[in-house]
């Protein structure tokens, strides 16, 4: 898989190819992928979190249990029912760089076609230990939590930048943790060692979402898959655009009465106006410096992990954390970087 050329664990490379074919199993009629399941098999789609799941399931002491990949497709199914409904929240034509389930056949189609993936998920969970069916369940809350208090939050402008973050941290961050918790559950590892993957996935998904972030604003269409300026467009107010707005300045107040008319009435021309005014900012430079920042302490947290144990596993991981920084394109300044309390991990 082309898309996993940084993944240099061959047995990991063999677990995933298996994962592929568990969720076609999932997802094909027959011979046939229906055109609402199409985007599931897009050469884009990074499998970041069946590869965390399968590789922490490697920093135990005993190899991995058999039903270790039916785990990881479950964890993949679960974030890709996730994202049909995004789409429909979103009215979303492109990801991916190509055609959405909701464009192509409908948003009623596509929100039954993540029910289904999502459905899908309880047969792949269903021989895990209690504990960790119950982990699995607290997950899909918060991703629901998350969706549904960053749709509560669209269109204000006061939104705080710690409360950005817990939704950050409960829509897209958890998966990363719960990812990698089940893999050290799944590998054997000892209760310790799986309390640092579950707090190195979460914070490598707040690192995750951060870039995406970033990368909404400063990639251009082909690069980015999508329609840049989508959370601009939506009033959902990422990092970037918060610290922008919160720069108490003649372009930070300007900014603030275009958003808020757009979001009133949404008209092309203010919001080619209030992404001029976002990129005069130095928000976007200051969010590179907070990324630079969370992926030290990233880095920080797989520090521990591999004193736990054996080198390929971690160095499996740090090629993870080291794809992540390269395919972001996201760079940020020692100076530039912030130290105050709510952009610290802890939330």
């Amino acid at each position: 898989m082309s898309r996993l050329s940084w993944l240099r664990d061959q047995v990991v490379q063999r677990q995933l190819a298996a994962v592929e074919r568990v969720v076609a199993r999932a997802a094909y009629r027959g011979s046939r992928c229906p055109p609402f399941h199409r985007q599931l098999f897009s050469p884009q789609s990074k499998r970041l979190r069946p590869a965390l799941l399968l590789l922490c399931a490697r920093l135990g002491q005993q190899a991995p249990a058999a039903d270790v990949v039916a785990t990881a497709a479950g964890v993949e199914l679960l974030h890709e029912a996730t994202l049909h409904h995004d789409d429909i929240v979103d009215e979303a034509d492109l990801r991916r760089g190509e055609p959405t389930a909701q464009r192509v056949c409908g948003p009623m189609v596509a929100a039954f076609a993540g029910s289904e993936l999502l459905y899908a998920t309880v047969e792949l969970f269903a021989h895990l230990p209690t504990a960790l069916r119950r982990c699995i369940g607290r997950t899909g809350h918060a991703l629901c939590r998350g969706q549904l208090r960053e749709l509560e939050t669209s269109g204000n402008p006061d939104v705080s930048l710690c409360e950005r973050v817990r939704i950050m941290r409960d829509k897209t961050a958890r998966l990363f943790a719960l990812a990698a918790h089940l893999g050290a559950e799944l590998g054997g590892a000892d209760r310790e060692l799986v309390r640092a993957a579950d707090q190195f996935g979460l914070h490598f998904g707040l690192c995750f979402q951060l870039a995406d972030d970033i990368r909404d604003i400063i990639e251009e269409p082909a690069a980015l898959g999508r329609h840049p300026g989508s959370d601009l467009s939506d009033g959902i107010y990422t990092i970037p655009i918060l610290l922008a707005l919160q720069d108490d300045t003649a372009t930070g107040n300007a900014l603030r009465e275009v958003l808020i008319a757009h979001y009133a009435a949404p008209d092309p021309g203010l919001l080619k106006e209030g992404f001029a005014l976002l990129r005069s900012t130095r928000a976007i430079e200051r969010s590179q410096g907070i990324f630079a920042s969370w992926m030290e302490l990233t880095r920080r947290d797989l520090e521990l992990v591999a004193r736990r144990c054996g080198p390929g596993a971690a160095d499996s991981l740090a090629d993870l954390v080291q794809y992540l920084g390269k395919e972001s394109g996201v760079v940020g300044s020692r100076e530039d970087r912030l130290n105050t309390d709510w952009c610290r991990l802890n939330v």
